[in-house]
């Protein structure tokens, strides 16, 4: 069949030629395939929504648009994240502690403590009605339902099976008191496999429901807290023993074939093909590619916006825990965040500035580099001292922060950067900004210094003893300081005057300010990046500057971690969130902002142009990250 097709098309591509070279035309130029559609982000892994619920969340499940919250004193919450902007709270139903979650089909199961294991009807989940219980002896803390049966883990008692063929009248079948406390449970019928806790790893034959037992016990090097299993592969999160991966092909014989040292204690696991997602509490979530169990790689990390207690996977999508912020649902189709351009490795990449089309970069281990996307590469560098915490430019001059005088580096030739007389300051200085002309110098300690460019003059100091100011942001005619201890200072330029003290959430890192039209004419917003509120979260805190001295919050975006710097290109917002990496989100609106992509890689700081955003990364050197482009490709 290829070759009738094939024949014709090649003949007639030969006519064609044919008839060109006896026209006296130019020969046809070779056919180019168009280049691949560049990714976008939503095509990697990214938050799809999280569905607000105060009080705690122990357990997570999510079907479809719909997500299920196990909130312990405060039942189950249902919510539509149909519309990721508007997630909202379908119904609560009245459970005297839900502990966990599962949902197969239209049956929702809970584990719900003293109360056994209940069976709601879900088909219309603004209406959930429950339809069946089984008593069970003991804490029913965990429940993995698969076909006609769920398999309970209850603390104290061990598992129990319980067939739900009649949701309506669930019987308990069996019952496997293992030694330990079962905590978590997952099932590859026939084999049910059981954390149990200080215990380890009970493998279960439930071949026979009313008689169950164990086939064999995997010690784990700490106590086992999650599990879950996907072919042949069992992984265990063993909390201060890290995720553990067992070999249960030959269940009687199951062992440990490998390991992963997870940062912070392995809480709760969730397996999808041969990735595995671990809770690690206050650390988010941790990403592993496990197709080689002996040697797993981590991919790379999630961060959550408080503690990650659970994480369940329900086909492309995890449903996560979190214990201050509700359950949070992520894409996992593609499990990985796109890969982004690295530069200018072996240096220290502590700031970076965009000028016109181009990038500059401090690099506390060399001086400054000017460095251009649009071929990869540096087009102009200067070894200078002074370029090590911050980096300022103003009408291509280049203005450092450091320990002593400020370096001055003339840029209006960025090829060939040219040292000027530093400005004699007397450091050591953390932040540094240049408006007309003068230059405003901050040491963290709480010194802001005002001195003329051209070195005439007295330098005016204003000293707000007790914070902790990381970073400085002019707004005419301020200067904003934000306070690691809750505040944002708004000193009046020229004359140094303070002018307010901003009450903010808890830990004020940097704020940058934003102008959009509004009915009355310009309204500017100051977005505040948090690396930590009073509840225990790092946000965006946004507010309306109308009034600039007394700003009202008008929104908040809650970050995966600590966020240190922002940036905005487009209808994007790009966060660095220190050693937890950068994360990317999308306006909805004018105050609010969807997760949609996470970068790994430590982000210090984060400047926009074009359409893409550059992260200064210490040692990682300088990220770049396309949104329209296909940098992600690479």
């Amino acid at each position: 069949m290829r070759l009738r097709w094939c024949v014709p098309v090649i003949a007639g591509a030969l006519a064609l030629a044919t008839l060109a070279c006896d026209n006296g035309g130019s020969p046809a130029k070779p056919v180019v395939p168009p280049p691949p559609a560049c990714p976008s982000l939503e095509d990697f892994l990214h938050t799809v929504a999280i569905g607000r619920a105060p009080g705690g969340v122990l357990g997570a499940a999510v079907s479809g648009d719909v997500a299920f919250a196990a909130a312990g004193a405060d039942g189950v919450r249902i919510f539509d994240m149909s519309d990721p902007a508007d997630v909202r709270l379908l119904t609560t139903i009245p459970i005297t502690d839900a502990r966990g979650v599962d949902v197969e089909g239209t049956m929702l199961y809970v584990a719900a403590a003293n109360d056994g294991l209940i069976l709601v009807d879900v088909t219309n989940p603004s209406a959930a009605v429950v339809v069946g219980d089984a008593d069970l002896p003991g804490c029913t803390v965990d429940v993995d339902a698969a076909g006609t049966h769920a398999y309970v883990a209850n603390d104290d008692i061990g598992l129990a099976i319980v067939d739900v063929s009649n949701p309506a009248m669930p019987v308990v079948r069996g019952i496997e008191n293992t030694p330990g406390r079962a905590v978590a449970v997952a099932a590859s019928e026939p084999l049910v496999f059981v954390a149990d806790e200080l215990n380890g790893l009970r493998i279960v034959n439930a071949a026979d429901p009313a008689a169950p037992f164990i086939v064999k016990t995997v010690a784990m090097p700490g106590a086992a807290r999650g599990v879950a299993v996907s072919g042949d592969i069992v992984a265990v999160a063993a909390r201060e023993g890290k995720l553990q991966l067992v070999d249960a092909s030959l269940p009687g014989f199951a062992s440990i074939v490998g390991s992963y040292p997870t940062s912070r204690d392995a809480l709760s696991v969730a397996l999808s093909g041969t990735v595995a997602f671990v809770a690690q509490g206050s650390g988010g979530i941790e990403v592993v590619d496990i197709a080689t169990p002996a040697s797993p790689v981590r991919m790379q990390s999630i961060g959550t916006a408080s503690i990650t207690r659970d994480v369940a996977v329900f086909g492309k999508q995890l449903a996560v825990a979190e214990d201050l912020s509700g359950v949070r649902v992520v894409s996992i189709a593609t499990p990985a965040s796109p890969a982004i351009d690295a530069y200018l490795p072996g240096g220290n990449i502590q700031a970076v500035v965009a000028m016109g089309d181009l990038l500059v970069v401090a690099d506390a281990s060399f001086g400054l580099r000017v460095f251009d996307p649009a071929t990869r590469g540096v087009i102009g560098e200067i070894a200078i001292a002074g370029f090590s915490r911050d980096l300022a430019v103003a009408d291509s001059i280049a203005y450092g922060a450091g320990d002593g005088n400020v370096p001055v580096v003339d840029l209006r030739d960025p090829t060939q950067p040219v040292a000027l007389p530093a400005i004699a300051a007397g450091g050591p200085f953390d932040g540094v900004a240049v408006t007309d002309a003068f230059i405003y110098l901050l040491a963290s300690t709480g010194t802001l210094v005002e001195q003329r460019l051209d070195g005439t003059g007295v330098p005016r100091t204003l000293v707000i003893n007790g914070p902790y100011l990381p970073s400085l942001r002019i707004e005419d005619p301020y200067v904003y300081l934000p306070d690691r201890q809750g505040s944002l200072y708004a000193v009046v330029r020229s004359t140094m005057r303070l002018a307010s003290v901003i009450p903010m959430g808890a830990s004020a890192e940097r704020v940058v300010f934003r102008r959009t039209d509004g009915p009355f004419g310009p309204v500017v917003r100051g977005w505040v990046a948090e690396s930590g509120l009073t509840n225990g979260r790092a946000a965006l805190e946004v507010y309306n500057f109308a009034d600039i001295i007394f700003p009202t919050l008008v929104g908040t975006v809650p970050c995966g971690g600590g966020a240190v710097d922002v940036a905005f290109a487009g209808a994007y917002v790009a966060v660095a969130e220190g050693s937890d990496g950068c994360e990317i989100f999308q306006l909805t609106g004018e105050t609010t902002a969807r997760p949609v992509g996470y970068f790994p890689e430590t982000a210090l700081r984060v400047a926009s142009f074009g359409d893409g955003f550059a992260v200064a990364a210490g040692a990682s050197g300088l990220l770049l990250i396309g949104l329209d482009g296909c940098w992600s490709a690479r």
